[in-house]
């Protein structure tokens, strides 16, 4: 268990926000909120879909904890960013994918798949990434 999952509040609308002055038991001892990054993030795998359905140079859109995500294999390797081009909106399943880079099929922004930055002048921001792995032949992703 990581310090952050202590932070994770089982409710349908959110986390629970502590004042500075709160405190958090984790493993037999209470932390200052203040001990935390403020970047911390709770983040939760989920089953995508069987790794046999995703081919190489191929991705597909799944809807995780109402986000749509692209599931992209490059070179043999998986990743997962955002299923939409901050350009235009457009959603980049589709895209053509060669090397570590993903196309918008709208306008052609490219995007690298590892950091989800942008190429080109089209946009300067960048897509969000999720962590993705491999458990007993499924593709799982942290939202």
């Amino acid at each position: 268990m990581s310090l952050a999952t202590a932070f994770k509040i089982s409710k349908q609308d959110g986390f629970f926000l502590a004042g500075p002055d709160a405190t958090i038991l984790f493993s037999g001892r209470f932390w200052p909120v203040s001990f935390i990054k403020k970047d911390t993030f709770v983040t939760a795998f989920q089953p995508a879909f069987p790794d046999a359905e995703l081919g190489n140079n191929e991705s597909r859109a799944v809807t995780l904890d109402g986000r749509s995500i692209l599931v992209c294999r490059a070179g043999g390797v998986l990743y997962a960013v955002e299923n939409r081009c901050t350009h235009q909106e457009a959603e980049l399943e589709g895209g053509r994918i060669r090397g570590c880079f993903i196309s918008c099929p709208l306008h052609g922004v490219r995007f690298d798949l590892r950091d989800g930055n942008p190429m080109g002048q089209l946009t300067r921001v960048p897509l969000s990434t999720f962590e993705v792995r491999l458990v007993d032949g499924v593709i799982e992703v942290a939202v």
